[in-house]
């Protein structure tokens, strides 16, 4: 039995296993509850982690000598799980305004600083993980890592955009008369973002890096929408209940359809086109809001009439900002390569392990990670002379004990005794030692990671260039970001120019298994081939090169070169969407050229 089935299986049972269905007549009135809400959030946290993990075994852009199938299902639709999370976002700051009177007073300290500590955390978390992998950064590039403006994890950009969009609801709600023109204009600005954003080509170092910035966010202020009229809604989604629920999935199926049409026609890509690339990424990504508000209106009718959840995800659920946050950095790790700059940890191969690998060093670093952020949060003051704990605000007095005055005489000072730091300024004396420790053991780990990272940026050469008895020359701009016995990958570092990762495999069998040993038997047996020639470079080596469709879907530009002992493969990937050919066939025959026997 494959164990990628046994994994969805165990998949299937944590969704819903403890589900319980409401007897007929009856309704799940708590649906929007934080319970269930947070339920909700822990399933849409597993589906963000497994599209992250799809995108590292089986998208199409990935060398095709590591494309493994098996999460291919989770790879288009991680925008919709985000939008889960936005929904949710909304939804919760209007149930939340409307219970604390002050709720807008103190909005920054309680919604704002908490998530500008945790981004920054695992930004510099992450780059030192990165620097400790053996990646090369300039000193200039490492200083705007630290300002989180460059990106050190790029699965934190949530963490950029939800803070913005809190200002948004402030903005909108502490400005506004009534409720109703507060949420037209959180609408406004999201739609100004949106636009925003679509100017901004696709990218990898700043801020804004493609579509995954704008593609989902509609469904903040639809969760404030709904929000405000949720009574109503839910009044009128009862009546035919079933009829709602077949309705609103054919919608979602036909907006999925619609979408997938878009994308293909539009694109977000296009960088060299004219004018027309921006209302093209409008219009994709209006389709994709299409498709998450039809996805989350049976999602919602289903809740009305099912209670979920169960203690692991409700645990997914109260962990989803860390679990977000540190995932990324393992599935890199045990990956083909990590972040696209340096060789990875172990590749594991085997989809199933790989899950379970990432999936439980992640749900342990998420526990540290927490504990860590916790402990920073009470480092910051609360307003009222406490510390930012978990249990949030501290009182300054007692109950019923007016300020200023004590019962009795006043207790005098020891004399000899220093007064307690917590006690003259409010800082609770638990926090602060707690974050001391923090500090006094991050100091010497920061140290000797910097060391460390000097050491392998001095010592670490760059990777032989010899494969089966030939001298292999890499085309400047090329580093290699993966090596093991059989295989090697070269990644273009520059943006001046497109070209796909460059590939190398020692060894080449054909359909029957032997060994291709001169490039007489390629051509025998290279049907995957299409305009196959034999090639012969300056220095006398001969190979045969051709197209192959044989692993993405994309056109593959492939040298077969034929040494004394067997025949090793170069390639690149020529996926249009991100690499452009003329470079790929351009950079292929410079290495193909500089071939050369050892």
């Amino acid at each position: 039995m494959d164990l990628l089935y046994l994994f969805y299986f165990f998949l299937g049972g944590l969704l819903f296993w403890g589900m319980r269905r409401t007897p007929r007549g009856e309704w799940n009135v708590e649906y929007t509850s934080r319970d269930q809400t947070g339920a909700l959030r822990g399933a849409a946290a597993l589906g963000v982690m497994l599209h992250h993990m799809a995108q590292k075994t089986c998208a199409p852009w990935n060398p095709s000598a590591f494309i493994v199938h098996g999460l291919d299902i989770f790879l288009d639709v991680g925008y919709i799980f985000v939008s889960v999370f936005f929904f949710l976002s909304g939804l919760g700051l209007y149930k939340r305004l409307h219970v604390r009177q002050d709720y807008l007073e103190h909005f920054f300290r309680r919604r704002v600083l908490p998530i500008a500590v945790a981004f920054y955390l695992s930004e510099w978390i992450c780059l030192a993980v990165r620097l400790l992998m053996g990646e090369r950064m300039e000193t200039a590039d490492i200083l705007w890592n630290l300002t989180g403006l460059r990106m050190a994890n790029p699965n934190a950009w949530f963490m950029v955009t939800l803070p913005l969009f809190y200002l948004f609801f402030w903005l909108a709600f502490r400005f506004s008369k009534r409720e109703g023109a507060a949420i037209l204009k959180v609408f406004a600005l999201v739609l100004a973002y949106t636009v925003g954003c679509a100017f901004v080509d696709h990218q990898n170092v700043w801020w804004i890096r493609g579509e995954w910035w704008y593609n989902s966010v509609i469904l903040f202020p639809v969760g404030l929408l709904y929000a405000k009229h949720e009574e109503k809604l839910t009044a009128a989604f009862k009546k035919r209940h079933t009829l709602w629920l077949c309705f609103s999935l054919a919608l979602a199926a036909a907006a999925w359809l619609f979408s997938a049409w878009a994308v293909g026609a539009w694109g977000y890509y296009g960088e060299n086109w004219d004018w027309l690339k921006v209302p093209h990424r409008l219009g994709s990504a209006f389709s994709q809001w299409l498709v998450c508000a039809a996805v989350l209106w049976p999602l919602l009718l289903f809740m009305m009439k099912c209670r979920i959840g169960n203690r692991a995800l409700k645990w997914i659920g109260e962990m989803s900002l860390d679990l977000y946050l540190v995932h990324g950095t393992f599935a890199e790790m045990f990956g083909f390569d990590f972040m696209g700059h340096v060789k990875s940890l172990p590749y594991i191969r085997s989809v199933p392990l790989y899950i379970a690998v990432v999936f439980l060093l992640s749900a342990v670093a998420a526990v540290l990670f927490r504990l860590l952020r916790e402990s920073v949060m009470k480092l910051f003051p609360d307003g009222r002379g406490g510390g930012m704990g978990k249990g949030g605000p501290r009182k300054e007095e007692t109950e019923g004990e007016p300020k200023g005055k004590t019962k009795g005489k006043p207790k005098r000072k020891p004399k000899g005794r220093k007064q307690k730091r917590g006690k003259r300024t409010g800082m609770p004396p638990d926090g602060s030692e707690r974050a001391k420790k923090i500090l006094c053991l991050a100091v010497p780990v920061l140290i000797a990671a910097a060391a460390a990272c000097g050491w392998l940026f001095l010592s670490s050469d760059t990777p032989g260039n010899r494969v089966r008895g030939m001298n292999v020359r890499i085309p400047e701009g090329f580093s290699c970001t993966f090596r093991d016995r059989d295989c090697t990958v070269w990644t273009y570092e520059r943006t001046d120019r497109k070209p796909g990762p460059l590939i190398i495999n020692n060894e080449i069998r054909g359909s029957t298994a032997q060994v291709f040993c001169t490039v007489e038997e390629v051509m025998a047996d290279c049907g995957w081939l299409s305009e196959a020639e034999i090639y012969i470079n300056p220095h006398g080596v001969r190979m045969v090169r051709g197209h192959s469709m044989d692993y993405s879907g994309y056109p593959e530009y492939r040298y077969y070169v034929e040494t004394p002992s067997a025949v090793f493969l170069i390639s690149m990937s020529e996926n249009t969407e991100y690499y452009l050919p003329e470079d790929c066939e351009s950079f292929l025959k410079e290495t193909a050229d500089g071939i050369s026997p050892a």
